[in-house]
């Protein structure tokens, strides 16, 4: 019976087929998905090529990608839709009405790439993203970058880029030329929007500041802007600036939370509007309104500052002297080289939760190394690590208000030392100065023969940035 039964299906042609090899299976079922995933795909948003301001203006009120031939536009430009513009760097955008925003960013999705904006009037902003006067994130623009675009003041400027907003990204931008004389001018300017904000690989220039976060009370009750990642760029102040532009920092954060400045060099900065510091993080509640106000969670790490010998290398202000404000809590300076700096760092007002100052190298001190102050009650002492850094003490090493001895009495009436420790320390010919124990102290003048006199690199030893 069973061979009848094979014998028909053998000639019913019903015999069973060799097995499939899992592969061939594979590319049988990839195909037709293909194919469906194909059809069912987003057609590539098509590129509107524009060579006029009437076209380059329909073009951003529709939105999309869009190509911006080489010329001069006359044009202030407002993007409210999500666009992504892109042209060469001879695309130049010069305001119609020098008294607005060259571009004025209020929507969400926005790209810009390669072109070069002119600033308007010596007094106004060039590129604004967002509102001061804005009373929630949400009505902030969202996802905004610029890539590769110039900014530039003819004539001086107020600002080359102020940022309100949720998610915005600076990168490659360059901004020069940006200065006033009694008033501070800004690169970059971060105020009213809780980030994150981005500025990475720029060159911005400023005789203000370069960077500023904070200085004006924000319209959203209770923000403070966050995850501000600034990250190598040049923050530079030309010698061409002293005279015609007030000058006063080159980063300078009145508020701001987690804030990451790393692998930046700082270029030039000199005594003028204040005292020449060239990193300041001071809580202000500006105009009296923003009690919430706080400078935390600050990391100061691998960067280069060079060109600017006056005040002191970081200036820390814990909170604000003249109106309420919440308190520094938490403050990192780590594997930095101050070139130049005279001075080293001062705290008012105190850091409540840690300040950590480790691997860093002052070659040139020849003032004060730490200094502390408080300007109102009640005192906030510093729980403090200085480690592994390598200094000349200074005529003054450590100081306090005038109210303690300088040296190890100023110390220990403004900080709680948590580490004090593996410091390579050259000792000032004009006193001498008590210092915690557990550190090498260097003879008058003779820190120059422990570095490489190019680097600035301790010859031996782990010491220093």
């Amino acid at each position: 019976m069973r061979a009848l039964f094979l014998s028909i299906a053998l000639a019913a042609g019903l015999t069973r087929a060799p097995p499939q090899t899992s592969s061939e299976l594979l590319r049988q079922i990839a195909a037709p998905v293909k194919q469906l995933q194909a059809q069912l795909a987003p057609a590539a948003p098509a590129t509107t090529r524009v060579s006029t301001v009437g076209g380059l203006v329909a073009a951003v009120k529709a939105g999309g990608t869009i190509e911006v031939s080489p010329g001069t536009y006359v044009i202030n430009l407002v993007l409210a839709a999500p666009v992504t513009l892109r042209g060469p760097s001879d695309v130049v955008l010069v305001p119609a009405d020098p008294l607005s925003p060259t571009v004025l960013v209020t929507g969400n999705d926005i790209g810009v790439t390669g072109l070069t904006i002119q600033s308007g009037a010596p007094d106004r902003e060039a590129v604004v993203v967002g509102s001061l006067s804005a009373t929630s994130a949400d009505v902030q623009p969202h996802r905004v970058r610029f890539t590769q675009v110039a900014v530039t003041a003819k004539a001086g400027g107020h600002r080359g880029f102020a940022l309100h907003g949720v998610d915005i990204t600076l990168e490659r931008v360059t901004v020069t030329g940006f200065s006033e004389k009694g008033r501070d001018s800004q690169a970059v300017w971060i105020c009213n929007g809780p980030g994150p904000y981005s500025i990475i690989d720029s060159v911005l220039e400023a005789s203000g500041e370069n960077i500023l976060v904070g200085g004006a009370d924000p319209g959203i009750v209770g923000m403070n802007p966050a995850n501000i990642t600034i990250r190598g760029n040049l923050l530079r102040k030309p010698d061409t600036y002293k005279g015609i532009g007030t000058v006063k920092n080159s980063f300078e954060l009145k508020t701001g939370l987690h804030v990451l400045f790393e692998g930046n060099t700082i270029d030039g900065n000199w005594a003028d509007g204040q005292a020449g510091s060239p990193i300041v993080l001071t809580v202000r509640n500006q105009d009296g309104d923003c009690t919430w106000c706080q400078v935390d969670d600050v990391i100061i790490r691998g960067n280069t500052v060079r060109r600017a010998p006056q005040g002191f290398s970081v200036n820390i202000l814990g909170s604000d002297n003249e109106h309420p404000s919440a308190q520094t809590q938490t403050i990192l300076i780590d594997h930095n080289l101050f070139v130049d700096a005279t001075n080293g760092i001062q705290v008012g007002n105190g850091v409540a939760t840690r300040l950590t100052v480790t691997h860093n190298t002052w070659p040139a001190i020849t003032g004060k190394a730490l200094s502390f102050h408080q300007s109102k009650a009640p005192r906030v002492i510093t729980p403090l690590t200085f480690a592994r850094n390598v200094l000349r003490s200074g005529s003054y090493g450590i100081t306090g208000n005038g109210t303690t001895v300088i040296g190890l009495p100023s110390l220990l009436a403004f900080c709680t030392v948590t580490e004090f420790t593996g410091n390579v320390i050259e000792r000032t010919a004009e006193r001498t100065i008590a210092w915690p124990q557990g550190n090498t102290l260097v003879a008058p003048a003779g820190l120059a023969a422990l570095l490489d006199p190019k680097t600035w690199k301790l010859l031996s030893g782990g010491a220093g940035y």
